[in-house]
């Protein structure tokens, strides 16, 4: 339904203006754009190449991420906090995946990522955007101040 109906659940521009950190991507076209963009990503994620790719890279994040952190906590007698733990191979196995890097964000250490952080914190206000009248979120993008302004930073 979606794929053959899409000009009948058009986002529309308050959709593209509250989430506006998706920039133009797939996220926040409409209409031939999405169709376009829909079309060059499918073409990628079918091909038995990517595939290929995408379970090696997975399988590394595991092996070099999620087992270390989940034998750590074993032998040291820790208690791990799941919700932030996926988070983090959420993160890594979408950066090796998509980017072809891991950036080693699920760790023994649990050290911070700047960029995880900015995206936490981005999808966090984009709610608020989302559930709040828009006049109070664009006075304070406007003015610059409040979490509009942390929106802005991150």
């Amino acid at each position: 339904m979606m794929k053959t109906n899409f000009a009948n659940f058009d986002k529309g521009p308050n959709f593209v203006e509250i989430f506006d950190f998706l920039g133009a991507g797939i996220f926040n076209a409409d209409g031939e754009c999405w169709f376009m963009q829909r079309k060059m990503a499918i073409s990628r994620f079918i091909s038995k190449r990517f595939q290929s790719f995408y379970v090696e890279k997975n399988h590394e994040v595991v092996r070099e991420g999620l087992l270390p952190v989940l034998q750590n906590a074993v032998s040291r007698g820790l208690t791990l906090d799941f919700q932030e733990v996926f988070k983090r191979l959420s993160f890594d196995s979408t950066c090796a995946s998509v980017l072809g890097t891991n950036p080693g964000f699920l760790s023994v250490t649990f050290m911070e990522n700047g960029f995880s952080t900015a995206l936490d914190t981005a999808t966090r206000l984009t709610f608020l955007r989302h559930s709040l009248p828009s006049f109070l979120w664009k006075t304070m993008r406007l003015l610059g101040f409040g979490w509009e302004k942390k929106y802005s930073q991150a």
